[in-house]
């Protein structure tokens, strides 16, 4: 009566996970389905669109809740986008928060992995937020050389917080955090389900 439509795994053998999908069978339409039948080929889920909507509700949630106050807007791709020193950073969210209880404020680049990736897209994007903090820090250093201010020098350098589905996942980002030599301090990694009480510090 059914049939698993296989999507395959992402990035090949050493990529993320795949996802099966299922459809009525011609039997099975013929006895459940209702309009002429279609079979289809390939899913192009959208499940990532969908955690990355969860993650920006949940912190809306917070900021209603009054334990995380919203800095500036918070935006999600393709408005979080940003080109730096000629490079194009395109994480899912920017978040600029306060946390009124520690006097802390945090701003993220944020990105949602479903572990759909493989090792050389994630090291690719950690070089381009690597290659954009020290652009960022050289800009700043030669204004205040010259005492002349110039778009960066009150840029406030932004790191970069992943949130992972599980903890092999996490495990293995992290791995590839120190693999690829780019500054440890600009990448945390968490998993969704603590986002975003992760913040509440």
């Amino acid at each position: 009566m059914l049939r698993v439509i296989e999507t395959p795994a992402p990035g090949g053998s050493r990529g993320g996970n795949a996802e099966n999908y299922y459809q009525l069978t011609r039997e099975g339409h013929k006895a459940y389905g209702v309009g002429e039948y279609r079979l289809i080929k390939a899913v192009y889920p959208e499940r990532h669109k969908v955690q990355v909507a969860e993650v920006y509700i949940s912190a809306i949630q917070a900021f209603r809740d009054g334990w995380l106050e919203e800095a500036s807007d918070t935006t999600t791709d393709p408005y979080s986008a940003e080109q730096i020193g000629g490079v194009e950073i395109d994480p899912d969210l920017y978040l600029d928060v306060r946390v009124p209880e520690f006097r802390h404020r945090w701003r993220y680049w944020v990105e949602v992995d479903l572990a759909t990736e493989n090792i050389g897209k994630i090291k690719a994007k950690l070089q381009r937020y690597a290659y954009v903090h020290q652009y960022i820090k050289e800009q700043q250093a030669e204004a205040e050389r010259s005492g002349i201010p110039n778009k960066w020098s009150t840029y406030r350098v932004r790191r970069v917080l992943w949130l992972v589905e599980d903890d092999k996942r996490l495990r293995q980002l992290k791995k590839w955090i120190i693999d690829a030599e780019v500054p440890a301090n600009l990448f945390e990694v968490h998993l969704l389900s603590s986002f975003p009480q992760v913040l509440n510090r």
